[in-house]
């Protein structure tokens, strides 16, 4: 008995054993997996991560929540420690300065995975917003529900999307998940939205009878909620909205062109009305600089209930906003009896200081023939430190500037040195001015300009024969020497520094704050011709380019991203650090009722 009782022990120890052992390597091999000792793409319980390698480091994904430190290890072997940041959707970025074809171990919290720097970073696809099946109850029988203005926060977390109804929606930008929507109390188009420089405000501007400006609180948890609005702005008045022409109901209302945010927690904004009375034009102009979250008007230009009797769309500024560049355009159809305001330029570039006063202003000379008059779109780029500044006239010229402080590398001004003016003209430059081709004048756009620390950049359009410049009419499309190029201009010569060839008109362009990601839109301008051979993925989208990138000027393009359907202006966005961009596609009818592209947002990362 005794025997057989000391066997049956014995044989219970050895299962005791077995399966003690046969769960300790079960627990081994969960682990090691989780680590990554045995291929690296499986986190524990068998859960894989995405890895790809974009501009601004390694972007992460795997389901459920993900956290802990990231760490990098490249081709030597050590480790580097990140600070990684949760983007939404289940994104989580690794900021890394990678080399191009090179592989790297990314390790975040328990999960581990290797990936492979490809030689130039591609566009990658996080999210679209497909506003066609989300706006389809907004829209009443025979309405079009397209994207009309588009904002990153400076982290590129959220995005704004304005629409054509009047809608304002916030989106997460990894999921294109909606967050909240609200509609315009004027019911007019949702002309530009923008993020304060915190991202804890967002700003919008509409167009239309009951134009405003109003700001919405931006939720700092999860236990906030979308919607609570800050404060509102009416305009309308302000701008003589009540003379508008019924008969153009679009373009011949109030509404907010640029918001353009400031660190300091301010914001600038300009708001432009134009329409016809008889066969003149009038047009009126104000500009606000205002605190983004209380709405309080620090100045105005004019000041007081005064607006421009001329034309301002655009402005730029420095990085503090204590120097406002503006172009004020007269338009040769204006009306005799509306003269332009005492003491506010005419046909000339402004310089405004830090409370709104008029402190320098230079007068164009008409480029004559075609061009009576001066007039200018969207083409004004100051340098951020405020040295410089570049515009650009409908007429194909540019002009460069400097402003009120010493050249580059000169330091502060000595006791008997005299000070130098606050505005003077440094260089002009033909960009794409007329040229004629068997007697027909042809000239090219020069709309679209952005400044950065190295250059100041100007895109140009495609050709065309200019029917009536100050009406915006033009001919049929054709070939100019200085036409569909991004052209790096020197701020203090003008000298072309390096050029690309752009496919398309360009629709847009934006800069990251530090000057070293640029986003270009780019779509054929008129009547789409499906005739014509397309790209297989698209004829219009998104040029993506890296100014820290040296030798050939292509090296500069990093990716291209292409849409289905055309890109209309403006309808681009660039996160504050360039790791985020987004662009807007809408439907198009060709030639044959043939319907092009989707009304869509695509996040890009």
């Amino acid at each position: 008995m005794n025997e057989t009782t000391g066997r049956r022990r014995e044989v219970r120890r050895w299962v005791g054993l077995t399966i003690l052992a046969g769960l300790l390597a079960f627990w081994l091999l969960l682990l090691s997996r989780g680590y990554g000792w045995f291929g690296g793409r499986l986190a524990a319980g068998g859960v894989a991560m995405e890895a790809v390698a974009v501009r601004s480091g390694f972007l992460l994904h795997a389901p459920g929540s993900i956290a802990g430190v990231a760490e990098v290890e490249g081709p030597g072997g050590r480790w580097a420690r990140v600070v990684p940041r949760n983007i939404g959707g289940g994104w989580t970025l690794a900021p890394f300065d990678w080399a191009p074809e090179t592989d790297y171990r990314v390790r975040l919290g328990r999960i581990e995975t290797t990936v492979r720097a490809p030689q130039r970073a591609a566009a990658w696809l996080t999210a679209s917003l497909a506003l066609g099946q989300v706006l389809l109850a907004e829209a009443s029988p025979g309405e079009t529900h397209k994207p009309a203005a588009l904002a990153l926060s400076p982290d590129g977390r959220y995005a704004a999307v304005g629409t054509s109804r009047g809608l304002l929606m916030a989106v997460e930008a990894a999921t294109g998940r909606e967050l909240w929507r609200a509609r315009a109390r004027g019911g007019g188009v949702v002309r530009a939205v923008a993020f304060s420089a915190d991202g804890g405000v967002l700003l919008a501007g509409d167009q239309g009878q009951g134009a405003a400006a109003w700001a919405t609180a931006v939720p700092r948890s999860a236990d906030e909620g979308w919607g609570r609005e800050l404060w509102r702005l009416p305009f309308f008045d302000a701008l003589a909205g009540g003379e508008s022409d019924a008969a153009a109901p679009s373009y011949a209302l109030p509404g907010v062109y640029r918001i353009r945010p400031l660190p300091g927690g301010d914001v600038l904004m300009v708001a432009a009305h134009s329409w016809m009375v008889g066969s003149h034009k009038r047009c009126r102009s104000k500009l606000w600089r205002l605190a983004a979250r209380t709405g309080e008007v620090r100045w105005t230009w004019p000041a007081g209930d005064e607006a421009s009797r001329n034309q301002v769309v655009w402005f730029d500024c420095d990085a503090s906003g204590d120097a406002v560049a503006v172009a004020v355009s007269r338009d040769p159809h204006a009306e005799p009896a509306d003269a332009a305001l005492p003491g506010l330029p005419d046909e000339a570039v402004a310089l405004l200081d830090g409370a709104g006063r008029v402190a320098g202003v230079h007068r164009l000379s008409p480029l004559g023939g075609l061009f009576p008059t001066v007039t200018f779109w969207r083409g004004v780029a100051m340098r951020p430190d405020g040295r410089f500044l570049v515009v650009t006239a409908d007429d194909g010229r540019a002009f460069g500037f400097q402003l009120g402080r010493p050249m580059e590398g000169g330091g502060a001004l000595a006791a008997d040195e005299p000070t130098p003016p606050p505005l003077t003209l440094l260089w002009t430059r033909n960009l794409a001015t007329p040229v004629e081709l068997a007697g027909i004048p042809m000239v090219a756009t020069t709309g679209c300009a952005a400044g950065v620390p190295a250059a100041c950049l100007v895109a140009t359009g495609a050709g065309h024969v200019p029917l009536d410049p100050a009406a915006g009419q033009r001919g049929p499309p054709a070939l100019h020497p200085g036409g569909l190029r991004l052209a790096a201009l020197d701020w203090t010569t003008g000298e072309v520094r390096w050029s690309l060839p752009l496919e398309d008109d360009p629709e847009g362009i934006r800069a990251s704050d530090d000057g070293r990601a640029v986003a270009v839109a780019f779509s054929p301008v008129g009547e789409i011709d499906v005739s014509r051979p397309a790209k297989p993925d698209g004829s219009h989208g998104l040029l993506l380019l890296g100014l820290d990138e040296r030798g050939a000027p292509l090296a500069r393009l990093t990716s291209t991203y292409r849409t289905l359907g055309p890109v209309e202006y403006d309808l681009l966005a660039l996160a504050a650090d360039g790791g985020a961009a987004a662009v807007g596609e809408c439907e198009a009818v060709a030639p044959g009722q043939t319907v092009v592209g989707q009304t869509r947002v695509h996040f890009l990362r």
